[in-house]
């Protein structure tokens, strides 16, 4: 369930900021000096009005100082900075702001950078919050993650939590900074984060937690949540807040959940990702739900995963194309349903595996057709990935029981992923089988990776059997396919 839920955060995760005014133009300045950084670079992750992501990648010199300025008159909001593969960490952004960024550590992690990490310069009064905050969670890291616990330390951790973000509120917001013109511009968007940011726990929670009946989730919800934000989940004027647009995309699996519960007929054997689509359309309101339905559609048309799954959405998806407001967004996702038509049409049951070539950690090539008469297990992970990783150990197993067997090849292959992390990551891991990297991400577009971990199982002609296999965690149901293919 966590996966899935970290899975379906990513669909209204970019739900739109509010229309700002264009104030004058005025750049945007962040600088400073990061002390043993083991990088030459990081990304500074914005969006404009019309949500369009935007990644600038800053430089860094040997002796770790850098100096970024946008003149493009950036969009007050909360951005991302993003140190590689590493980590990342949120900072308030506007036009006019000079953010002086230092940390100073003897090593550069996660952990030092949050509880070192300093600013100053104009701006940093508003970003404080996110700051401070970060380095009293660094500090007083939980024996346990939130989402683990029973309900009754939940609600313990709950309330901790909220008094926590109300003494920080209080302590930097409770003045007017007389030189910030966007401080009361961050200081409703810190108000209404911390207010979702409540709700997205709680309604999570509800997710994880299998024993609840549909009553026992909806009580645990509205005992739980403010009544006045209940009563009001679609005003578009909370779009500004990260936090709302996180919790928004898993109250509609909230929602889901609850139907199937309640009328179990309801949800037999209808995809998963339509049954989500079907409650934004009969709860979501406004402009909420306009921009849930298209960024939903587009999201799981770019990770479709195969020819099958795009033909169901063929058929389920036009009649929530229609009621798009926007008649641009509804030609988006017809263009995008050709595009994927067109890439997914290459990778039908059937067709030959697309050809590919590359290398192991010694440099040595191998390409998928030195296994014509062979079947073939194909794995395509990455380091970062938690659910890919997750598989290892049942892979492992998995292999064993073919171990010695001629007529079976299982093929690892990392995917949008860095040399060193994955070198890191078989240390680690050590899987006894063939582990190839893609070095161009040649293999990744051929077999449309967008999402992983991705199973596909070839058979000895070279031909795809399924280009979305049961994953080795599945146990008996993997197993059985693959030695039913080997008996052909």
């Amino acid at each position: 369930m966590k996966r899935s839920l970290i899975c379906l955060g990513f669909t209204i995760l970019h739900l739109a900021l509010f229309a700002q005014k264009k104030p004058v133009a005025t750049p945007f300045i962040l600088q400073g000096k990061l002390t043993n950084y083991p990088e030459k670079f990081f990304f500074l992750q914005t969006y404009n009005a019309k949500r369009e992501r935007r990644v600038d990648t800053i430089h860094v010199k040997a002796d770790g100082s850098f100096y970024f300025t946008d003149s493009s008159n950036i969009n007050a909001q909360k951005a991302m900075i993003g140190f590689g593969s590493m980590f990342h960490s949120d900072i308030f952004v506007a036009p006019g702001y000079n953010l002086i960024l230092t940390s100073d550590s003897k090593e550069f992690s996660a952990l030092s950078f949050t509880q070192n990490k300093k600013l100053t310069g104009k701006g940093s009064e508003s970003n404080s919050f996110l700051f401070k905050r970060d380095a009293i969670m660094a500090s007083n890291k939980m024996p346990q993650e939130w989402y683990e616990m029973n309900e009754k330390d939940f609600i313990t951790f709950l309330k901790k939590s909220n008094k926590l973000n109300d003494s920080l509120f209080r302590v930097v917001f409770g003045h007017h900074a007389a030189n910030d013109n966007y401080f009361a511009f961050f200081k409703q968007m810190t108000t209404l984060d911390n207010t979702f940011q409540n709700f997205y726990y709680v309604v999570v929670h509800s997710l994880i937690d299998t024993s609840f009946s549909a009553a026992q989730m909806r009580s645990f919800v509205t005992d739980n949540v403010d009544k006045t934000i209940l009563n009001d989940l679609y005003n578009e004027k909370y779009l500004v807040s990260e936090w709302y647009r996180t919790a928004m995309s898993d109250y509609v699996s909230y929602l889901q959940k609850l139907e199937c519960k309640e009328a179990p007929a309801s949800c037999e054997g209808k995809n998963y990702n339509v049954q989500l689509l079907d409650e934004i359309a009969k709860h979501y309101k406004g402009k909420v739900k306009q921009i849930a339905l298209f960024r939903f559609m587009n999201n799981n048309l770019t990770y479709c995963r195969s020819f099958a799954e795009l033909n169901t959405y063929k058929k389920e998806f036009p009649q929530f194309v229609s009621m798009l407001e926007d008649k641009t967004n509804q030609q988006k996702i017809d263009t995008l349903f050709a595009k994927m038509e067109n890439t997914l049409l290459k990778t039908q049951v059937g067709q030959l595996a697309p050809a590919f070539v590359a290398e192991d950690s010694t440099g040595r090539q191998y390409s998928i057709e030195n296994y014509k008469g062979k079947v073939v297990y194909l794995d395509l992970w990455a380091s970062w990935c938690g659910p890919c990783r997750h598989e290892t150990p049942y892979l492992k197993k998995l292999v064993e029981k073919f171990n010695g067997d001629a007529s079976i090849a299982f093929v690892s292959v990392a995917v949008l992923d860095k040399k060193d992390k994955w070198k890191e990551a078989l240390a680690d891991d050590t899987p006894q089988w063939l582990q190839l990297f893609d070095t161009n991400g040649s293999v990744q577009s051929a077999y449309v990776a967008n999402s992983i971990p991705k199973f596909i199982l070839i058979n000895k002609e070279g031909k795809i059997v399924s280009f979305d296999a049961p994953v080795p965690s599945s146990g008996e149901e993997i197993e059985k396919l693959l030695r039913a293919e080997i008996a052909k």
